[in-house]
């Protein structure tokens, strides 16, 4: 389901199994990101303040502040009130004032795009890439895909290559940050099949079923994907949103 901010399902009918993913676009010319690093924390701030590129800053702000607000669109806690602790392997969650909520979340951006993907209890972990991104991407996929992830991109056609790598990249990223491991879990541990979307373990002897999957253009140029764990293995309902920047200041009001 996608469509316009407005108008989307109530808050209070935000339950388990369901997800939502957010996605604002960054042009370089945009003037509404400023305003909102004023709900940042001050150790957001002094982060901020050690990025030395613009693009990069305006990335980190839009991020977080999307974070915040989204959070708070889905509570009663207002959105410069949010606390974060890093895990294992940095992984931002709320602290443990906020963990009653049972809200998890996940974010990321990348060059003229941000992404916030919340849901409740389960892991969760979003991706958003650019597939301008320079790049050799047949080594890549050599090096980091996994077998049958190399033979479904080595089989594709040239006009194709691009769409599949990015899709495989965009996918597994979005599952080493659902389970919270990064980088630190093996790329070439798992597949991706991209028609029907799903998942195969191929080192460990992890469930396939009691995950969903979600793949789709943010825009022209960028790719997000959704990984979501469903320990039931229940039906999940994964929703859009594609905001501006009048969006986000009407979520401050």
């Amino acid at each position: 389901m996608e469509g316009s901010f407005l108008k989307e399902v109530p808050v209070t009918n935000f339950r388990r199994g369901q997800a939502h993913v957010w996605t604002l676009r960054i042009d370089p010319d945009d003037n509404g990101i400023e305003q909102f690093r004023e709900i940042l924390s001050g150790q957001e701030k002094a982060r901020l303040e050690k990025i030395a590129h613009e693009r990069n800053r305006r990335e980190y702000i839009a991020a977080h502040a999307l974070t915040r607000l989204m959070l708070s669109h889905f509570s009663d806690v207002s959105a410069a009130d949010w606390r974060f602790d890093a895990g294992d392997h940095g992984r931002p969650e709320l602290t443990t004032r906020f963990r009653n909520l049972g809200l998890r979340f996940n974010i990321s951006h990348t060059r003229g795009m941000v992404a916030c993907a919340i849901t409740k209890v389960d892991d969760i972990g979003v991706d958003v890439e650019c597939q301008e991104r320079p790049g050799r991407l047949a080594d890549i996929a050599e090096r980091k895909f996994s077998r049958p992830e190399i033979i479904f991109f080595a089989s594709a056609s040239e006009a194709e290559r691009q769409k599949v790598f990015f899709s495989f990249w965009t996918l597994k990223e979005s599952y080493i940050k659902a389970i919270g491991k990064g980088l630190v879990e093996p790329l070439d541990g798992f597949a991706f099949s991209l028609d029907p979307l799903g998942i195969t373990f191929l080192r460990e002897n992890g469930d396939a079923d009691c995950w969903s999957f979600d793949l789709f253009k943010a825009s022209a140029d960028h790719l997000c994907a959704i990984s979501l764990a469903r320990p039931t293995c229940a039906p999940v309902e994964i929703i859009r949103r594609s905001l501006n920047w009048k969006d986000m200041a009407a979520l401050t009001r």
